[in-house]
């Protein structure tokens, strides 16, 4: 009885670390791709900069506020080659693991951008 205490709780440790790295996986892709939409939004001049909060909100399913969204670069393509615009979103992950949050310090700061070319 006692060793399978001891096997148990190396094997829960070791399954929801698991868990939690897919998680982290997870919201970084949701990250990368709420920030690519975001860019592909703000090529667009007709677009505001409120337009490109707004879409880059929407599409991270509730992950991310305004204040996570950044907009870099100019928007107006007044030469060729166009201008290129970034968009940058940033968001702390923190682990459901309270054994992992503790080991890492409670919660990482995951950051993803997207730059495109702004269009005539």
């Amino acid at each position: 009885m006692a060793e399978f205490a001891l096997v148990a709780t190396i094997f829960f440790i070791i399954l929801f670390g698991a868990i939690d790295l897919g998680r982290g996986v997870f919201q970084y892709n949701l990250l990368a791709n709420s920030a690519r939409e975001g860019a592909r939004t703000a090529i667009l001049q007709s677009n505001t900069d409120s337009d490109v909060i707004d879409r880059t909100v929407q599409t991270s399913s509730g992950l991310l506020s305004s204040g996570d969204v950044t907009i870099s670069g100019s928007r107006s393509c007044n030469s060729v080659p166009c201008p290129s615009v970034t968009v940058t979103v940033q968001h702390v992950f923190t682990p459901i693991t309270p054994l992992i949050g503790s080991l890492i310090g409670g919660g990482i700061t995951m950051t993803a951008s997207s730059t495109m070319v702004v269009e005539k």
